[in-house]
């Protein structure tokens, strides 16, 4: 029988791969955000954060095909897969196809971090643009 994880565990887990993300430890923060997903398949939370930490790292390629192929595969309403997702592909020159699910995310207006985001980074295509 496969033991539940207290939702304030998986919480504290997320946090941890984001720091270990934001720190630069790419490798690690994949380790803690496959963790995760494996407590948690259905959840597109894991794989959003582990697009994060490849996307962080600047491995874009990489960052596209786990948002695409596994956040938005279990959420494909996931505004913050879009958001992350739209980055890696501004970085990647795809601005027409960033800037369609940036509109999605605005005309959605469920998540205030993910709109934000948007908003700022709608029609930017100067890559020195997307980090400020």
């Amino acid at each position: 029988m496969a033991t539940e994880f207290a939702s304030s565990t998986i919480k504290l887990l997320m946090e941890c791969g984001y720091l270990a993300a934001c720190e630069g430890r790419t490798q690690e923060a994949a380790i803690i955000f496959q963790g995760v997903q494996a407590v948690r398949p259905s959840s597109e939370l894991p794989a959003v954060g582990l697009g994060f930490a490849y996307l962080n790292a600047g491995y874009f390629p990489q960052a596209v095909a786990v948002l695409k192929n596994e956040a938005l595969k279990r959420n494909p309403e996931s505004s913050s897969a879009k958001a992350f997702l739209g980055i890696a592909l501004k970085n990647l020159g795809y601005h027409d196809e960033a800037d369609r699910l940036f509109s999605q995310i605005i005309e959605k207006n469920d998540e205030e971090a993910p709109v934000r985001l948007a908003k700022q980074l709608i029609h930017k295509t100067d890559p020195k643009e997307l980090r400020e």
